[in-house]
């Protein structure tokens, strides 16, 4: 088997963890249209776009933090169909990047059906990273992501792949390397091969991530299917493209801690906004405040073992969400395990420098610091308590030099409510509001 090793253009791809200490993840959810219909997508597609005045609100909370790193996800629906807040939201994050002395990263997360020359151009000359979602040839993409109705009784037409395959070569030509994520689903395990190699053979990607999906089950048959095929399919294709599952930064995908703003002011922790439609509860577990409350974003616990704790035993999780959630968790601590069996199966033929992790699998960072090691299953069990449903772990207070430090918990005057605390940070609230969600 020939050696696996990175074939990137001049200005690779950034491949990050999710969880260095000096590190912010921060997303502005631009817009929730979108020319696509998903199959495993439930956004609101009436809410509106995020206005200029709430990107600078946004984005001055963003860079109140301690972090000396900063990365932005510019996120939709499908960002690029505002162009125009994008390039607004790039303008102010690198003028506060280098007011603040920050590092900044930008990213961008796209279907690629606009990637146009002028918008193209746009992501060189800025030095976006790109992700790509393209679960495989026409016929996957079709199934998975049909083109949307257009409300007029009209058909919806043929998936038109031929332009995300130009906006890809358009943006490899620029210099870019762009990311493609793959969404599987138990019923699309079967076609793991036939989609890798369509990505990077055909398509001639060089990134690659095969991303299990979220909100669904997966039993043991299912998951060791998966990785049976995810394995295959390195094997196959290893020397042509890297693939970012060995290096597992984002598992497990459900615990990201990623802050999320919302066009309503509303902060977020993780994946909730995207996966709304399969698991509802989960974006209420998920709220962690609002601009207007929140003393400031380092008051967000971003701990991935909290988050894991927070998801299996919140009290605002509907029991079918809670079941799905501690399922997904588990999916995504198996794909660590992977990545670690994978790497020391043939570490010799990796390029664990391209890669972005150590022999063990532990991430780097893209400049060699150290990274934040997967669970190992002691931790992992450690992780995943029973639920508990009179726990209120979501929900601790305690008193801080500067305001309180939230812990998943929702305004300050519910969170000490809970925690049986009245700090002097705490803000006033609505007590029978508050007192109603734990009647």
């Amino acid at each position: 088997m020939a050696e696996i090793r990175a074939a990137a253009p001049p200005r690779a791809h950034r491949v990050r963890p999710t969880a260095y200490d000096d590190w912010l993840h921060f997303q502005l959810q631009l817009t929730y249209r979108c020319q696509l219909d998903c199959v495993y997508c439930g956004l609101d597609r009436s809410k509106p776009d995020m206005s200029e005045e709430m990107i600078v609100r946004g984005l001055d909370f963003c860079f109140g933090t301690a972090a000396p790193n900063v990365e932005i996800q510019l996120f939709g629906g499908e960002p690029l169909l505002r162009f125009d807040l994008m390039r607004f939201a790039t303008a102010r994050a690198r003028a506060l990047a280098a007011e603040r002395g920050k590092r900044l990263v930008l990213g961008l997360a796209t279907n690629g059906l606009l990637l146009d020359e002028a918008r193209v151009a746009f992501i060189a000359e800025h030095d976006l990273d790109v992700v790509i979602s393209l679960d495989g040839p026409v016929a996957v993409q079709a199934r998975n992501r049909p083109l949307r109705a257009t409300g007029d009784g009209a058909a919806r037409g043929p998936y038109p792949i031929e332009r995300v395959v130009a906006g890809f070569h358009r943006l490899v030509r620029a210099g870019v390397e762009p990311m493609i994520n793959m969404v599987v689903g138990p019923e699309d395990v079967p076609d793991i091969a036939a989609g890798v190699a369509y990505v990077v053979e055909d398509l001639g990607a060089t990134l690659v991530r095969v991303t299990h999906r979220l909100g669904v089950h997966w039993s043991q048959a299912d998951r060791a299917a998966f990785f049976a095929a995810l394995g295959a399919a390195i094997d196959r294709h290893g020397d042509r493209a890297r693939f970012v599952n060995l290096c597992s930064p984002d598992e497990p995908a459900l615990a990201a801690t990623s802050v999320n703003l919302d066009g309503d002011g509303r902060i977020y922790l993780g994946c909730a906004l995207t996966t709304t439609g399969d698991m509802p509860s989960l974006l209420d577990t998920s709220f962690v405040g609002d601009l207007a409350t929140l003393p400031g974003v380092d008051a967000v616990d971003r701990d991935r073992a909290h988050q894991c704790d927070n998801l299996v035993s919140s009290p605002w999780l509907q029991d079918v969400d809670r079941e799905l959630i501690r399922n997904n968790l588990e999916m995504g601590f198996e794909a660590v395990a992977f990545s670690r069996a994978y790497i020391a199966r043939n570490k010799g033929r990796l390029d664990l420098e391209a890669l972005g992790c150590d022999d063990r699998g532990d991430v780097v960072g893209h400049d060699g610091e150290e990274g934040v090691a997967p669970a190992s299953p002691e931790e992992i069990l450690a992780c995943l308590p029973e639920p508990e449903p009179t726990r209120l772990a979501v929900a601790r207070a305690e008193a801080v030099p500067g305001g309180l430090t939230y812990d998943f918990g929702r305004d300050a005057a519910e969170v000490a409510l809970i925690a049986g605390a009245a700090p002097a940070a705490v803000v006033e609230g609505d007590p029978e509001r508050i007192a109603a969600r734990y009647a």
